[in-house]
């Protein structure tokens, strides 16, 4: 047969040697020398199965042809068992059950039998209650230990992330626009106040020399006004002429804020378009941590859309499921109470009619 695993790994002379061994340590010594077996921990458990395996077939009465069979059924299950770390022990079972039925059933060339329906039977009790009882042991030592590092972001990865940092840019740029832009509107409004209003009336605040000065031209203008005025009473016109530089000496501090104080404003504007622009600055950095948690709320909204659409249609067949038990239970108990009623009334008939009889 081709696929028959007698004589695979134990020969026939090895099989009467082992057989005609008496202590546990010589049959060991003996397994551990043909299968070139280690003294370390997976070397030691193999040994135990395969030590245990060939007891198993002595005391059973096999013989030589069905312990080699069975011996190799047991190897070649482990091998096919151990070559994946996941656990699948129903395939693993159906694998061996497949190898022990190819060697119980006469259909060459496909497969000879070699067990009877009683050893079969036996083999697979064996296997059951030794190995695959111990199946996630052997999957532990003998295969590598699997660990998922799951890493959720939301959609867009990295770049997310790039798009962020270039936002804190654009956001810091635009904060240097806006308070430049809050700085010309704020020296418009004070310029068009100052040119809207008398110069003793002139607004408090100035952001420019150039409007400073232009206040200066306007009051000899004012100065030449004032002289024709007082020229026009009758006063003379010398005297009212050289009166301007003198009303300037005898103004109090309240007529001078249009001369003398409007430099200072400038300085208090310009400190407050710093502070404007320090407080624009200062907070930029923080930004840069918002990405990070609205990346945090996008993964959990996005892994509670996921468990809800993995387990939604779990839940609606196991609802739709016990909503069916339950209404055939209902349907079951109604049926015996119908029953139970009809019983009742017939036996309060038969009681009647018991009754309703004459006694002879």
């Amino acid at each position: 047969m081709a696929n028959s695993l007698v004589w695979k790994d134990l020969s026939m002379k090895q099989i009467y040697d082992y057989q005609a061994l008496r202590s546990t340590q010589d049959c060991q010594r003996f397994i551990r020398n043909i299968f070139k077996l280690g003294t370390d921990d997976r070397s030691a458990i193999l040994l135990d199965l395969y030590y245990y395996t060939l007891n198993f077939a002595k005391e059973n009465g096999f013989t030589s042809e069905q312990t080699s069979a069975f011996f190799s059924i047991v190897r070649e299950t482990h091998l096919n068992a151990m070559s994946s770390p996941l656990i699948n022990m129903d395939k693993d079972y159906a694998f061996f059950k497949t190898l022990l039925l190819r060697h119980s059933v006469r259909r060459p060339p496909f497969s000879d039998k070699v067990f009877d329906h009683a050893e079969m039977k036996a083999g697979t009790e064996y296997m059951t209650h030794t190995y695959f009882r111990h199946y996630l042991m052997y999957k532990y030592a003998f295969t590598k230990k699997l660990r998922l590092d799951m890493v959720v972001e939301g959609f867009g990865g990295g770049g997310s992330a790039v798009a962020a940092d270039g936002a804190s840019g654009d956001e810091l740029a635009e904060h240097e626009v806006a308070a430049g832009d809050a700085g010309s509107i704020a020296g418009g409004e004070l310029v068009k106040e100052t040119d809207g209003q008398n110069v003793s009336g002139g607004a408090g605040t100035a952001i420019d020399a150039g409007a400073a000065s232009d206040v200066q031209a306007e009051t000899p203008a004012a100065s030449d006004a004032q002289a024709s005025a007082s020229h026009g009473h009758g006063q003379p016109s010398a005297s009212s002429q050289r009166e301007p530089p003198a009303q300037k000496d005898a103004m109090s501090p309240q007529q001078q804020p249009a001369t003398a104080v409007q430099p200072q404003p400038l300085a208090s504007v310009s400190e407050q378009l710093d502070k404007q622009a320090a407080s624009s600055q200062q907070p930029m950095d923080a930004p840069k941590l918002q990405p990070n948690a609205s990346k945090h709320d996008a993964a959990v909204s996005d892994l509670r859309g996921f468990i809800s659409s993995v387990l939604s249609a779990k839940l609606d067949d196991i609802r739709t499921s016990l909503q069916s038990k339950l209404s055939v239970q209902e349907d079951a108990l109604l049926a015996k109470l119908r029953r139970l009623d009809g019983s009742i009334e017939e036996d309060k008939d038969k009681k009647k009619d018991i009754k309703g009889k004459p006694k002879k």
